[in-house]
């Protein structure tokens, strides 16, 4: 991990098992798998296999409180994987309370031996290593409440330790790492706009969380391209935080600032509705990752 840092995960919580099958899309032609992929890991081995049978979970319908996604990191393996391959995700979860707000953080990893979808085997064999490990911070709230009672600071009949650890504040998140070599000089607006629909959008009514990195992606291989470098990348890290969903008919536009660490291209950047600028609007995603 060049650029996103993953907090440790709880050693004294239950772990969720599950196979996680493969799309064909969830594998790039050098075999590695996009990030996007760990939200089936923490689908699959964490709200299925642990946070499905909570107790509790019948006190959330009851209250209208559920955990909402407010921050992703992910860090892909090296691969090579095949769409066929045996993928175990993994993972855990806690809950806990920090400035006046209940977080639910879930950790998940999935893991495959080597291979590639053409070889004679899905696999090669040998022990299964890391293809994506995942740390998804998600905030309680009241969904479909009005604003002003949205906020969650304590859920009825359930006791919360204090959370264990601190993110980064997402301010820092627009600062390249000290060692990069700057390709911008500061967040430059991407090159065209992006307009959502309703196939961007799932159950909580707004725009699903993990179509914001992807387009983040892409709006990084337009800057590269721009720049005179190769467009042949894939995000390898990511660190992504949600201040303020998009819905369907909005018109965004990444603002991004471009930069190359240790050989890698990365970038740090926000979206913002179209005809803003980051001095005149407060941001609704904060994004930084690491290509490869």
């Amino acid at each position: 991990m060049k650029l996103i840092s993953i907090p440790p995960e709880p050693i004294d919580q239950p772990r969720g098992e599950a196979a996680v099958p493969l799309r064909y899309e969830d594998v790039a032609q050098d075999g590695r798998l996009v990030l996007e992929t760990a939200g089936q890991g923490i689908g699959e081995a964490v709200w299925r296999q642990l946070l499905a049978h909570l107790p509790e979970r019948e006190l959330f319908r009851e209250t209208g409180i559920v955990p909402i996604l407010t921050r992703i990191c992910t860090v892909g393996g090296a691969g090579p994987f095949s769409v066929d391959a045996a993928v175990a995700g993994s993972g855990t979860f806690a809950i806990g309370v920090q400035q006046d707000r209940v977080y639910v953080d879930m950790w998940a990893k999935l893991e495959a031996r080597h291979g590639r979808t053409y070889e004679a085997q899905a696999d090669r064999g040998g022990p299964p290593v890391v293809a994506l490990r995942t740390f998804a911070e998600h905030v309680m709230t009241r969904l479909f409440a009005p604003p002003d009672q949205r906020k969650v600071s304590a859920v009825p009949g359930l006791t919360v330790a204090p959370r264990a650890h601190t993110l980064s504040d997402v301010a820092t998140m627009l600062v390249p790492p000290p060692a990069a070599e700057l390709l911008d000089g500061e967040l430059v607006a991407d090159s065209q706009p992006f307009v959502f629909g309703l196939r961007h959008t799932d159950s909580n009514q707004h725009v699903n969380s993990l179509v914001y990195p992807r387009l983040f992606e892409e709006a990084v291989v337009r800057r590269l391209a721009a720049r005179g470098r190769s467009a042949a990348v894939l995000a390898t890290e990511v660190d992504c935080s949600y201040r303020k969903p998009c819905f369907a008919g909005d018109v965004m536009r990444f603002w991004l600032q471009a930069f190359v660490l240790e050989g890698e291209p990365g970038a740090v950047g926000v979206l913002l509705p179209e005809g803003t600028t980051p001095t005149t609007h407060k941001p609704h995603t904060f994004v930084r990752m690491l290509l490869r």
